[in-house]
């Protein structure tokens, strides 16, 4: 049941997001701390499901020629840094600390999904050598929201990048490479922390995970960009008040 339980979540989760367009990790591990009560087991499931979902939109991105090299090695080297920073972080402070940031984390994500739903991203007339630097600065943000939180960091960049003025069709495909390395480099530096994890949860969590993805890509689906948005932002303010009523 211990297994099963997170499992299921998991599974559960990483269709439906995957059905939306969007990564589940953000909803997964709250969700897998409340049954387990352990935050940094949780983290890591987090970034396992990132690994799954992430891989699986780079390979597509990568095969549609989406990815641009100048946009991508930036944000790699911030998603290469920052996660052990991030880490780090997480297991010096308390466990209500990092609920307290996640739960803040959430109501960003959130609003912003509700709030730019239905907005497009403008045309970046960015010089390429000011652009390198900002995707590098959001990067190396990315990276160690990785780290600290189990996200992949795409959540807060993608929004920080279409609020700048870029292009979000442009930045999008090139933040899942990010997101990839960012969550890889998260489970390696929470591994070598933490002696305590429950590795007993990792390999169900990933199988769960490729599961839940690979099956939604098996599911056509006709519900709106914006919809899908405005879903995924009211479930993740409904996580962050449940977050804030527990630390209360």
């Amino acid at each position: 049941m211990q297994v099963l339980v997170p499992f299921a979540i998991v599974l559960i989760f990483s269709f439906l997001f995957a059905l939306l367009g969007l990564g589940s990790a953000s909803v997964v591990i709250p969700i897998i701390y409340w049954f387990t009560g352990d935050l940094h087991s949780a983290i890591v499931v987090g970034l396992l499901v990132n690994v799954a979902s992430s891989s699986i939109t780079t390979a597509s991105f990568a095969r549609s020629g989406k990815i641009s090299l100048h946009r991508m090695l930036p944000l790699l080297v911030g998603a290469f840094l920052m996660p052990p920073a991030g880490a780090y972080v997480s297991h010096i402070i308390p466990h209500n600390t990092v609920l307290l940031i996640f739960s803040i984390f959430l109501i960003f994500s959130g609003a912003n999904m509700l709030v730019f739903a239905k907005k497009k991203g403008r045309r970046n007339c960015a010089r390429w050598q000011r652009e390198s630097l900002i995707y590098l600065a959001t990067g190396l943000l990315g990276g160690f929201l990785a780290g600290m939180l189990g996200i992949g960091g795409g959540s807060v960049v993608l929004p920080l990048l279409a609020l700048i003025g870029f292009d979000v069709k442009k930045s999008g495909p090139n933040i899942a490479p990010m997101v990839l390395l960012s969550s890889i480099m998260g489970i390696v530096s929470h591994l070598a922390m933490d002696s305590g994890l429950s590795y007993n949860l990792f390999i169900p969590a990933i199988a769960a995970a490729f599961t839940g993805a690979f099956a939604a890509t098996r599911v056509h689906s006709n519900l709106k960009e914006s919809s899908a948005k405005a879903i995924a932002g009211i479930i993740f303010l409904l996580l962050a008040l449940k977050i804030l009523y527990h630390l209360t």
